[in-house]
């Protein structure tokens, strides 16, 4: 029998409901678990059904099905941020701003998105000449990576081109106080202080009172 929209969602709720007090009355039971993890696939809530099968996967680690599954839908996720991202740049290529900004916008916003996926959010928006949300995609990118110097210093890139000067020094203040540790670890890393004083794209900010009151020479 057909459903109406709104007995469609009653119904899927109910579903879901028992299928939750299944899982938690036994949530290593592999039929509880594939259960719930189908009715969450079929909403495509592809990150509550791993929250499901790792929550398992505690419980159960030597299970060869789950420990699969969580495998596949680990790499679909990562397949369809890399869709996404090439949808976005055919996009930008067909000068269609509009529909590339749509695009980002979901991509900055999903929870399960990879470092090196918002560095290029981060990136496209710059074509677009939306600088305020590469700010924005940069600092989730901080957040993603905190110990890592890069998304800092290209943070205060952002910054410095939107005049922001206090806050592009404070990024590169934090920058360089990550880079010796990256520098130790591996000697091939970039030394950003001293890369900082060639850099064309903070010409105007070295000029600045508040840069000069930080980094006052040249190393």
């Amino acid at each position: 029998n057909s459903h109406s929209p709104a007995e469609n969602v009653r119904v899927t709720k109910e579903a879901e409901f028992a299928l939750k007090q299944a899982f938690a009355y036994c949530p290593y039971s592999p039929e509880a678990v594939f259960h719930f993890m189908d009715l969450l696939l079929s909403a495509n809530r592809i990150d509550d059904a791993l929250l499901v099968l790792r929550t398992c996967h505690k419980l159960d680690p030597y299970n060869d099905q789950i420990n699969g599954w969580i495998d596949r839908l680990e790499h679909g996720k990562a397949d369809q941020v890399g869709q996404f991202l090439a949808q976005v740049q055919r996009a930008i290529d067909a000068k269609q701003n509009d529909t590339a900004a749509q695009g980002l916008d979901q991509l900055l916003h999903l929870p399960t998105i990879d470092p090196k996926s918002m560095m290029r959010v981060a990136d496209m928006y710059l074509r677009i000449g939306d600088f305020a949300k590469s700010e924005e995609a940069i600092k989730r990118l901080t957040q993603m990576a905190p110990a890592s110097s890069e998304p800092w210093y290209n943070l205060a890139v952002v910054q410095s081109h939107r005049g922001e000067t206090a806050q592009a020094v404070a990024s590169l203040k934090k920058a360089l106080e990550l880079n010796p540790a990256e520098i130790k670890q591996n000697p091939q890393m970039i030394n950003l202080r001293e890369h900082l004083y060639k850099d064309p794209s903070f010409a105007p900010l070295r000029q600045t009172p508040e840069f000069k009151a930080v980094f006052p020479a040249k190393p």
